[in-house]
């Protein structure tokens, strides 16, 4: 897909290693992070460090690297692309086509880094008003590319929540279990996009959504989550604005209920485990290659979303895009046609889909 990448480029930045925030006073409030790559040594997102990006009030920002686990005395070259879709928080490496596999071309090239002798990259990287727009307006689809070929690390940014002067909430313990806090809330009304899927996706009853306009008055088990879903009583919690839109975020949420339901249905009382034991959870883990080694989940063969940290999250991002109306099954199909293939033989059809009428352009039962 490399030859396919669109070959626009903004005008390349000037780095700076020191004092990038300095120069331009406090942030604004709108800063992104991701996690880099997927591969040695630990097979799991973040294997090679963090990137975050700060919006200044100036209108300017910087790019800040604490890269990790890259090849020695080695010249990385560092681009920051858009996708077609780019799941917050997801990573990938150089295998399955690596970050070619979900770039849609080029944003902003940027200065390469040489590593240290540990094999570390870190500092910050200047970015003008006019790449800092260009990136706000990706702000769903933006990702970090370091390196290339076989040393090809990348991520997703996740847009964080911006900083409050609230004071914080009284405290109160965090989760350590998906049984999650018991008290029944008062629940939110369901926006329309994630009612359509409701109308077609089972739950389990009495599901709730407990909305916050800030994360001053979240819970603390959502500092870091943003959404979350317990099955006692089952409710999603969900910060509003944060991360990304807010039917993907709910429908991610809503499909983590939607596996809930399939577990209880055949007498599993813990979803995090039992969904594995059913059929559709056994089903996805087998085709698409997942397997436990030891403590901790590894994907074997990856497609062109990758980097969840399970086959629980992995599913849940896939029916969330099922059932989003900007992607959908046509997406999917195009993007990752082993996990299209089982959202086909497990997930009802969303609403916006309709029969194939012939020449038809509305999206089919196929995806086409």
């Amino acid at each position: 897909m490399r030859g396919a990448i669109a070959a626009s480029l903004l005008v390349a930045v000037i780095g700076a290693s020191l004092g990038v925030g300095a120069a331009h006073g406090a942030a604004s409030g709108r800063s992104w992070q991701a996690l880099i790559g997927n591969g040695w040594p630990t097979q799991q997102s973040g294997s090679n460090g963090l990137a975050s990006i700060d919006l200044y009030v100036t209108g300017v920002g910087a790019l800040h690297l604490k890269l990790r686990n890259l090849v020695r005395n080695t010249t990385y070259r560092l681009t920051l692309f858009k996708g077609p879709f780019l799941p917050p928080n997801t990573s990938w490496s150089g295998r399955a086509g690596g970050c070619d596999s979900v770039t849609d071309g080029t944003v902003i090239r940027l200065p390469a880094r040489r590593t240290t002798t540990a094999g570390a990259i870190e500092g910050s990287i200047a970015l003008s008003a006019s790449q800092m727009t260009a990136i706000n307006s990706l702000s769903r689809r933006i990702g970090l590319m370091v390196g290339s070929g076989r040393l090809e690390r990348c991520g997703g940014f996740q847009l964080r929540p911006a900083m409050t002067t609230s004071p914080p909430p009284a405290a109160s313990p965090n989760p350590t279990s998906s049984s999650g806090p018991s008290p029944s809330p008062q629940c939110s009304p369901w926006p329309p996009a994630i009612a359509d899927i409701l109308a077609v996706l089972t739950t389990p009853d009495g599901l709730c959504l407990r909305l916050y306009t800030t994360g001053a008055e979240a819970p603390p088990f959502l500092v870091e989550a943003f959404g979350i879903y317990f099955p006692d009583p089952p409710t999603i919690h969900h910060v509003i604005g944060t991360g990304v839109t807010e039917t993907a975020s709910l429908a991610h949420e809503v499909c983590h209920a939607h596996q809930d339901r399939v577990a209880r249905d055949v007498g599993e009382s813990d979803y995090t485990e039992g969904w594995y034991r059913t059929a559709p959870g056994a089903d996805f883990v087998e085709t698409t290659g997942w397997r436990l080694q030891g403590e901790r989940w590894v994907e074997q063969r990856p497609e062109a979303i990758s980097g969840n940290s399970s086959p629980l999250e992995d599913n849940a991002e896939i029916c969330a895009l099922w059932f989003d109306p900007s992607f959908g099954p046509r997406y999917l199909r195009r993007w990752v046609p082993v996990r299209f293939a089982w959202a086909q033989r497990w997930l009802p059809l969303p609403s916006f889909v309709v029969p194939w009428q012939g020449d038809s352009q509305a999206t089919t039962a196929d995806g086409r």
